[in-house]
């Protein structure tokens, strides 16, 4: 019975490989399940293949493709903490891809709103540079994961690692560290919904101050006071010289810089 059962594996498994594939969703997806299936529920998987795309004329178009599945919880919950487990999101995907990314020269890095047919609406996106698409990521929709009988919410992503592996790795960089204090700096914003934290980001690098050397969103709101359309946003910036402590004056004046660019 065993090599009948394995001949009969066999089989499938060439019927699968029968067809140059289009798409690594499909394989990923499946990977997912069998694991899911036997009990592992926190997965994190991906793969290095290739993808064929038809061409006018002669043989199809040959791409490696890195693919990502993951689904489950960020991480196990320690005996000492006191909030629950945290399932994965599209922000943890977010931030592999960016991280991946992040050893590469990619000029313009940004993200785009727009996934694919079979993600669910308004859970992913694309990582875009120069024009070309580099990630394509979001949550597997509601249909296809009933037809796979998933059980729980599973996130991909698909990366050209053609496009990748074309542009130059980042060159090391080293920043001494400084023997000055730092300050903080919290500013209270209100944001209209079509404006994105990139745009933020920007217009507060854009200035090329030396003493700015961070900033990040500490907290989001939205209801309440906020009018619709529109979201709160408390943006942390630390300011802090290689060369000296920073006079409150000067704080002072970086602070109207950063509204000024904000604004």
């Amino acid at each position: 019975h065993l090599s009948i059962r394995r001949q009969r594996q066999m089989c499938i498994r060439d019927r699968e490989a029968s067809a140059l594939r289009s798409t690594p969703v499909p394989s990923m997806v499946r990977a997912l399940r069998w694991n899911l299936d036997r009990g592992q529920s926190d997965l994190r998987l991906f793969e290095v293949g290739k993808t064929y795309s038809p061409r006018p004329a002669g043989l199809p178009e040959e791409r490696r493709v890195l693919t990502l599945g993951l689904s489950g919880h960020r991480r196990p919950v320690a005996v000492y903490e006191e909030e629950k487990e945290k399932e994965l999101n599209s922000f943890d995907l977010k931030g592999d891809l960016e991280t991946l990314l992040a050893a590469f020269a990619v000029p313009e890095l940004h993200f785009e709103p727009t996934g694919c047919d079979y993600f669910e609406a308004g859970q992913g996106g694309r990582l875009v540079a120069g024009g070309q698409s580099l990630a394509v990521f979001g949550q597997l929709s509601r249909d296809i994961t009933r037809q796979y009988k998933l059980r729980q919410t599973v996130w991909l992503a698909e990366v050209d690692f053609e496009q990748v592996l074309a542009w130059p790795l980042r060159p090391p960089a080293f920043k001494a560290f400084a023997r000055f204090p730092a300050v903080e700096r919290d500013f209270s914003l209100v944001v209209p919904d079509a404006i994105p934290y990139s745009r933020l980001a920007e217009a507060v690098q854009g200035l090329g101050r030396e003493e700015i050397r961070g900033f990040r969103p500490v907290d989001l709101f939205r209801r309440g006071s906020i009018a619709p359309g529109r979201y709160s946003l408390l943006l942390r910036v630390t300011f802090q010289s290689p060369s000296h402590t920073l006079t409150s004056q000067e704080i002072g004046e970086t602070s109207k810089r950063v509204l000024t660019a904000l604004a």
